[in-house]
């Protein structure tokens, strides 16, 4: 693993761990492209679909004309760290104004914690504030919502793909966060 910085992992070889420990070849992929395998395993009718994973961070895997597409950098599809403000809020890779500096389940703990208790950890936190009722609170999280809304626009009509799959903690609150896209 050369960079994960949701984990803070650099140049992790846990490739190597894996084979010597269980004496087996081993193949690692993350969960986003394992999760758009799994769909297209669940479903096979699907030439072209991407999986975006909306959780502690957000990510995404694409299968383009059947087959896992990868990238150049093995990188394709990373939703999460596409800027969709420009100078915008920092984000855990460093850059400014990603996607998931609006709307992950770390970004929205973090923007909105102050809204309730001190004493509420994240997952609390965000049941308050999907089941909350407050105006000001369901504008921002439309606001963060519509961010991804329009990134999944720009794939569908760049890759002429028309299948879309979320999964990942967060959609735990998948009747509200589908409302706002």
């Amino acid at each position: 693993i050369i960079r994960a910085p949701n984990l803070k992992w650099n140049n992790l070889k846990l490739k190597n761990f894996f084979e010597e420990e269980f004496n087996s070849k081993t193949i690692l992929i993350n969960d986003c492209n394992a999760g758009v395998l799994a769909e297209k395993f669940e479903d096979s009718g699907y030439k072209n679909i991407m999986y975006i994973t909306i959780s502690s961070g957000i990510g995404g895997g694409l299968i383009l004309n059947n087959k896992l597409f990868l990238g150049d950098d093995f990188s394709s599809a990373e939703i999460g760290h596409l800027v969709v403000e420009p100078d915008g809020k920092k984000c855990v890779c460093g850059n400014r104004g990603c996607l998931q500096a609006y709307c992950s389940g770390k970004a929205l703990y973090s923007d909105f914690k102050k809204c309730f208790s001190d004493k509420l950890d994240e997952k609390q936190v965000l049941m308050k504030l999907f089941a909350s009722n407050d105006e000001l609170i369901n504008k921002n999280l439309e606001g963060s919502f519509k961010k991804l809304a329009h990134l999944i626009t720009i794939f569908s009509g760049l890759l002429d793909v028309k299948t879309f799959r979320l999964g990942g903690g967060m959609m735990n609150f998948d009747d509200k966060i589908l409302m706002y896209l």
